[in-house]
């Protein structure tokens, strides 16, 4: 049937397929769970092939409707990602934007795939509809308040699109309190120090970091003494504050490499930049070669 683009009437066959059991007369309702059950695998695949042919023969209220259907049903991981890939593109197709948001917010929390919710903040980012964003952000928080996706996502919002630091780790800190080794949660509570702390440096905050100015050299005499400890109290200050930024990073970077030894190339680069910054050359060093061995073993694969 599928060879001849009969989508609907192979999309129907499989239906009943998945149906039988249900409605035939001859199982009891202990005998029809028994039957699901022990062909688990066959069904789900099914499930998905049915939504994927309404999808392919363009019956976008089929698709939905059909992936609506099974996912109410199947909790195997890979039947979930493609019902939802499936249900994303057929609401794309409808420019059902409010749903197909609805959903990749679904789709991240059932999954566990960063994948889905990276998606939806990407189109938040790329349409410049932050206000959307927050108010969506505030929702979820409101509907699932002991999730932490729902925290990250909220963090996420306030730190890519609003630029608010402490306000964005205090939600990465709501999630990272009901999963304290929760990867993303760690790396992004580095990243709100570290760019904090840039974008201080960079607005021109300090009289002496992040500008070409020296301290005055020690003269002769005891009001040149005074200026230059003076200055160097300013400068030790401000540098003091600068590190105290990186220090905290630290932390959260280092607990992320103990939980997550497989996401080299985020905690390594990200260790790198904060190690030198601190002065610490060898741990620095060390994330050098972690990083280079892990692209060699990517490049070797």
């Amino acid at each position: 049937m599928n060879n001849m683009h009969k989508y609907k009437e192979s999309a129907e066959y499989f239906y009943k397929f998945v149906q039988l059991p249900k409605i035939s007369p001859v199982f009891t309702a202990a005998e029809k769970d028994s039957v699901y059950k022990a062909h688990e695998k066959d069904y789900n695949a099914s499930l998905v092939n049915i939504a994927n042919l309404s999808y392919k023969g363009k019956d976008w209220n089929q698709a939905v409707k059909y992936c609506n259907e099974a996912l109410s049903q199947v909790t195997d991981s890979v039947s979930l990602h493609d019902l939802y890939f499936i249900k994303l593109a057929a609401l794309q197709e409808q420019k059902d934007t409010a749903n197909w948001a609805k959903t990749l917010y679904e789709a991240s929390q059932r999954t566990g795939q960063e994948v889905f919710f990276l998606q939806l903040m990407q189109y938040y980012i790329n349409s410049n509809k932050t206000a959307e964003a927050e108010a969506f952000a505030q929702k979820v928080v409101a509907d699932e308040p002991n999730s932490k996706m729902s925290w990250y996502m909220k963090g996420y919002v306030e730190l890519y699109l609003g630029k608010n630091y402490a306000t964005a780790r205090q939600s990465f800190e709501k999630a990272l309190s009901i999963d304290p080794d929760y990867a993303n949660a760690l790396y992004l509570v580095s990243v709100t120090y570290t760019d904090e702390i840039i974008s201080k440096v960079n607005s021109g905050k300090y009289q002496y970091i992040g500008k070409n100015r020296n301290i005055t050299g020690r003269g002769k005499g005891a009001a040149a003494e005074a200026a230059y400890k003076k200055q160097k109290a300013i400068y030790d200050k401000e540098l003091n504050e600068v590190k105290s930024y990186y220090k905290k990073a630290q932390t959260y970077l280092e607990h992320m490499r103990e939980v997550a030894p497989d996401m080299v190339n985020k905690w390594a680069p990200a260790l790198q930049t904060v190690y030198t910054n601190l002065g610490m050359k060898d741990k620095a060093k060390e994330m050098d070669a972690a990083l280079d061995a892990y692209n060699q073993s990517r490049s070797s694969k």
